[in-house]
């Protein structure tokens, strides 16, 4: 007769962690006003918050990766290479920028970026946020925080 015994008790909690951490991440990109975004450049796909799509007036949840360019106007239509230079080369950047909404208006936002880049430089992901900019913080030139590496 073999036996077998398996403690669960530690995947319980890694699951529990899990849930919380899902539940803050929903406060905050749900009611809470930070609009988050997630685009896949290597799949070809997108996926925004609750409060992206309020943000820009786009009620899609998977949108196509290049309708972005229409929501920043400031990609002059590359939204790629704008994504890659924002903020400066760290994998991190954060600065002001413009969101156009679907009804055509102009919104100072702040947007903050965490890229991710293949071994030859190439634009696979980037995970953002954006949130209303005060307006005296969308008419800096420089960004209002930036990560030291």
């Amino acid at each position: 007769m073999v036996g077998f015994h398996l403690d669960v008790s530690e995947r319980k909690e890694i699951e529990e962690l899990g849930v919380v951490a899902e539940d803050r991440l929903e406060q905050l990109t749900g009611s809470g006003g930070v609009a988050v975004f997630d685009l896949d450049f290597v799949n070809g796909r997108a996926w925004t918050s609750a409060a992206w799509q309020e943000l820009s007036g786009s009620p899609v949840e998977h949108p196509e990766i290049g309708t972005f360019t229409q929501h920043l106007p400031d990609a002059q239509g590359d939204l790629a290479l704008f994504l890659s230079n924002f903020g400066g080369n760290e994998s991190w950047g954060s600065g002001p920028a413009t969101l156009r909404r679907s009804d055509r208006r102009d919104t100072p936002i702040l947007l903050g970026l965490h890229r991710q880049v293949s071994r030859r430089g190439e634009l696979n992901r980037v995970l953002g946020y954006a949130v209303h900019a005060p307006a005296a913080a969308s008419r800096q030139t420089t960004p209002p925080c930036r990560r030291v590496a």
